[in-house]
């Protein structure tokens, strides 16, 4: 909970100094990377953890630290000089793809408990997925099927 606040908070902050800070001239942005491949996740991230990421980005691998400074040197350049209060996802695709990203669904093996039907909608919640003790929304991997 705290660190989906935390990135609340930046996107926030980032969106009032941008209007704060506009008649002086000065644009304000905030860059959200995806998965990338630094040195923690490395030994942070298994083999069943990455196919667990993977498969929410369509470019089907992780980012590196010179694409999201990349990222980063556009926001600050002259090129991205009308770009204010926005904030630039580097994720690959990720958040594009929402819940119909369909062709990269894990195998039917991999889910180890069953989605439940969240009250009132047609949608599912949530799925753990095995060996890896992450819970992501069902409706990634989930077509309704009523």
């Amino acid at each position: 909970a705290a660190y989906g606040a935390a990135k609340g908070g930046v996107i926030a902050l980032t969106r009032v100094m941008a209007v704060e800070l506009a008649p002086h001239g000065v644009t304000v942005n905030a860059l959200a990377p995806g998965a990338i491949e630094t040195e923690l996740v490395k030994r942070m991230h298994s083999a069943e953890t990455r196919v667990v990421y993977r498969a929410g980005i369509p470019l089907d691998r992780y980012g590196t630290p010179e694409e999201t400074a990349a990222a980063a040197l556009f926001l600050a350049s002259d090129e991205a000089r009308y770009i204010t209060g926005e904030v630039l996802a580097a994720a690959m695709g990720a958040l594009a793809a929402g819940v119909m990203h369909a062709a990269r669904r894990p195998a039917a093996g991999d889910v180890s408990d069953k989605c439940r039907a969240m009250p009132g909608t047609r949608w599912q919640t949530h799925v753990r997925i095995r060996h890896t003790g992450i819970t992501k929304p069902c409706t990634r991997y989930f077509h309704d099927r009523s």
